[in-house]
């Protein structure tokens, strides 16, 4: 689970989406935007059309969750000051085979804005 201070609370962030950029890969989606903070958030959806039971999409959440803590703690300067979603579109994917597009997908965003 991500930590309290790296934790993006949607409820509160009601014009995200329009505000921020977005790349895709292979059924994940990250959106991504500059916050005048300097701690890097994340959050993680997983729509009830991609899992339908709960305990899955936790389950899922969770996984996707240690993958981004452990990429923000190895590449805190690069992904510092931004605001991520990381959407599932597509279950059913290993660990590794996660953990390799999400890696793309954060190279692809720190690419994009430099």
């Amino acid at each position: 689970m991500l930590p309290q201070q790296n934790r993006l609370h949607l409820r509160k962030e009601k014009k995200f989406f329009s505000q921020a950029k977005r790349v895709s890969l292979r059924g994940v989606g990250l959106y991504w935007r500059k916050s005048q903070d300097k701690t890097p958030r994340a959050a993680v959806i997983v729509p009830a059309t991609v899992v339908r039971k709960a305990t899955g999409r936790n389950l899922l959440k969770r996984i996707v969750s240690a993958i981004i803590h452990q990429k923000i703690i190895a590449n805190a300067a690069e992904i510092q000051g931004k605001e991520c979603i990381i959407i599932i579109h597509k279950a059913g994917e290993t660990h590794d085979s996660l953990e390799r597009t999400i890696t793309q997908l954060l190279t692809e965003m720190c690419d994009r804005t430099r």
